[in-house]
């Protein structure tokens, strides 16, 4: 191929000229007096054939110098892959571009987002007619657009055009093996280009070229697939800079009307330290600020002091400072405050008393039901926080499935055990963390006990191990398990490995079952200084898992019942830009399931109430896809292990990549080089033929009797004229 074949004409003409000037060169004879003409003529064609040949070899030479001239002038181009005849042979290109939403950077006047579109616009715009194209988008699991390759390059830049970028991450290995995998099994001599269009970040090729099973096979294919080129687009800065708020938590979880609480705040970053504020929103209303120095462990652990709020749910957000990934700037949150906390005890007078006097101290008194063990079945329990059983067992399958169902919506159940139940009567749970084995009755020696924590930072032990050190109570008997559910969960140990407390999940809530019971009979642990914060710490945690999370990670589908336990299939639940969000139904084992689609979006999700719209959820990103540390070519190269592996960093270099891989590589400074060493051997052969020849005449040795003396033909050769 020749990007400027018109030289190739004047290449042709040239090669002409050595030969016009060899053809039409003039030769002069020089004539000479000599009695014998014959002998002189005989000399003449001896010399004659040496010089013929030594005139054919500086016309070759000539003609290769006049050649090259316009040979080089012509640019050749030799395909590194794909050479044919006449053109190139056809393509096959698969467009990845990645959908996280890392890719919303601002790098310059564009977002690299924009830039790999118009990227894969160009991508297309550059196909030949026989060309096709695959599209797929990258996203934490792929997105096959265009699933067979087609030559529409009107429909492949509508798609395209009509991307939109998504607020999740990316993984990058599933969607290069969907590109690879429409179109390597294409019949045909068809040369196969990959583009990956990201920018540099690290997160989306953690797993990249995993093995095993069909993955396997797909890149051991492309590793062994010559005919394949695959061209990575790193479009990010090189040392990308980031601040945003990475998580949070809310001390309660719920919060009394009037009281207050506290929130704390992590940041995270990239790029130098420095100086940024963190501003906390309540309704949309500044209420507080931070400085803060990122890179410190300060900005790990920033905290606010909540105010008094009015009964309810308040959207909040804490926000940093504008930067070039603005998406992830706020994290939004619900505060729900309550006027009450309802709780339910269930059990005698004389085995609630302790718990009785705890709940009041700790001002959930006039909120507080307490119930006989026989009025308990029938009995409404979804108003409570918490429901308390204390030596309430043994109780009927009915009440049983009653109280497991309150736990699988959302609430809180605390179990004491007591001599009412044998172990046996245990055994129809199924949410319990584990089968009782016996009441084990201690002796003296082993009756007091120290208490550790086994699970520190958990919201019911939140700040009792620095209140009380190293707390001891006196047992004179205690329960035991002979098994545990696989997801129980000690929370308090009694001694060094017997379970004092332990927690099990169940549906969305939670069982916690005590190993003593609630009064003094078996322990003095309702006489211990940790009984009655311990006691308001399970009513808070109650509260808050009944009321749900203060915010939820974004995903593509979320049970609505994690948001409204109570929708109905007409519930019309609006995103943050004012846009109603789908609510589709879907049955699972005989149950109709109600889940929101795309809830991806970050912000407040409300619903449209009597008192007007009211917030139900927050959402935010995953904040891993906000580490923007960047990855170096030489990672990819070393995980993805392919030969034909190319890199760029931007459109224009991508570009070049292209022209050098896909067009060719030019060989015109090649040829060049060889004309800068063919031009001085022609000169000094030409100059050594001139001198070789020497002047016309000379003499022929002949002796006395007038015979030319034969063997004697260097003098006759110097005597002959060409």
């Amino acid at each position: 191929m020749f990007e400027t074949p018109l030289f190739l004409l004047a290449a042709a003409a040239g090669a002409l000229i050595p030969l016009l000037l060899h053809l039409l060169r003039s030769k002069k004879a020089t004539p000479l007096s000599f009695p014998t003409i014959r002998f002189l003529m005989m000399a003449q064609r001896a010399a004659s054939r040496r010089l013929r040949m030594e005139n054919w070899l500086l016309w070759l030479l000539r003609t290769l110098i006049m050649l090259l001239i316009g040979v080089a002038f012509a640019t050749p181009v030799l395909r590194v892959q794909g050479i044919q005849f006449l053109g190139r042979a056809p393509r096959d290109v698969a467009i990845v571009i990645d959908d996280s939403y890392s890719m919303g950077y601002q790098a310059g006047r564009e977002t690299i987002w924009e830039q790999a579109i118009a990227i894969a616009v160009e991508l297309l715009d550059g196909l030949g007619e026989n060309d096709r194209f695959t599209l797929v988008v990258a996203r934490q699991e792929p997105h096959t657009m265009v699933a067979e390759p087609i030559m529409d390059k009107e429909e492949g830049r509508a798609i395209i055009q009509s991307l939109s970028l998504g607020y999740g991450t990316s993984r990058l290995g599933p969607a290069i093996e969907a590109a690879y995998d429409s179109v390597r099994a294409e019949p045909g001599r068809r040369m196969r280009e990959l583009h990956i269009l990201t920018d540099n970040q690290a997160l989306p090729w953690e797993g990249v070229a995993e093995r095993g099973g069909e993955q396997e096979d797909i890149w051991q294919a492309l590793q062994e697939d010559s005919a394949t080129s695959v061209y990575v687009s790193l479009l990010g800065v090189r040392a990308p800079e980031n601040i945003t708020p990475i998580d949070m938590a809310l001390t309660p979880a719920v919060m009394r009307a009037g009281g207050g609480g506290q929130l704390r705040v992590a940041v995270g970053h990239n790029g130098a330290p420095r100086e940024t504020t963190v501003s906390l929103y309540i309704n949309d209303e500044e209420r507080a600020r931070r400085s803060v120095m990122t890179g410190t462990p300060q900005a790990r652990r920033i905290d606010f002091a909540l105010p008094g709020l009015p009964g309810g749910v308040h959207p909040a957000r804490v926000e940093v400072p504008g930067d070039n990934l603005p998406v992830d700037d706020a994290f939004h949150f619900l505060i729900r405050v309550r006027d009450e906390l309802p709780v339910l005890v269930v059990g005698t007078e004389t085995d609630t008393f302790f718990l009785r006097t705890a709940l009041r101290a700790a001002g959930a008194g006039d909120t507080m039901t307490t119930l006989a063990v026989d009025e308990l079945p029938g009995h409404a329990l979804a108003p409570y926080a918490v429901v308390f059983l204390c030596n309430a067992l043994p109780l009927s399958g009915q009440t049983i499935e009653a109280v497991e169902r309150y736990v699988q919506r959302g609430g809180l159940l605390v179990l004491f055990p007591g001599l009412r139940a044998a172990p046996e009567d245990y055994q129809a749970w199924r949410s319990l963390p584990g089968s009782p084995e016996a009441i084990e009755d201690l002796p003296r020696a082993r009756q007091r006990r120290p208490l550790a924590w086994a699970q520190r930072g958990h919201p019911v032990l939140r700040g009792l191990d620095d209140e009380v050190v190293a707390p001891v109570i006196a047992k004179q008997r205690h329960l035991t398990w002979q098994d545990w559910a696989t997801d129980s969960v000690p929370l308090i140990l009694s001694g060094e490995e017997q379970p004092f407390l332990v927690e099990r999940p169940y549906g969305r809530g939670r069982v916690l079952m005590f190993s003593v019971s609630a009064d003094r009979s078996w322990s003095n642990f309702p006489l211990t200084p940790f009984y009655l914060p311990l006691v308001a710490q399970v009513v808070e945690y109650g509260a808050g898992m009944e009321a749900g999370p203060p915010f939820l990670w974004a995903r593509r589908a979320i049970p609505l019942d994690d948001i409204l336990p109570d929708a109905e299939a007409d519930t019309r639940l609006i995103g943050p830009d004012g846009i109603p969000v789908p609510v589709r139904s879907i049955r699972e084992e005989g149950q109709v399931v109600l889940t929101v689609d795309n809830m991806t979006r970050p912000g407040i999700y409300s619903v449209d109430g009597v008192d007007g719209r009211q917030p139900v959820a927050a959402v935010n990103m995953p904040r891993e896809e906000s580490n923007l540390t960047p990855i170096e070519p030489a990672t990819i190269q070393e995980r993805l292990a392919l030969e034909n592996l190319y890199f760029a960093d931007s459109r224009e270099e991508l570009q070049t990549v292209l022209e050098a891989h896909r067009v060719g590589r030019t060989y015109d400074e090649f040829l060049l080089w060889v004309l800068a060493l063919l031009v001085p051997v022609e000169f000094i052969y030409a100059n050594r033929l001139a001198r070789a020849r020497g002047r016309p005449g000379g003499t022929l040795p002949v002796d006395l009797s007038g015979h030319v003396q034969r063997g004697q033909a260097a003098g006759a050769k110097q005597g002959a004229t060409a």
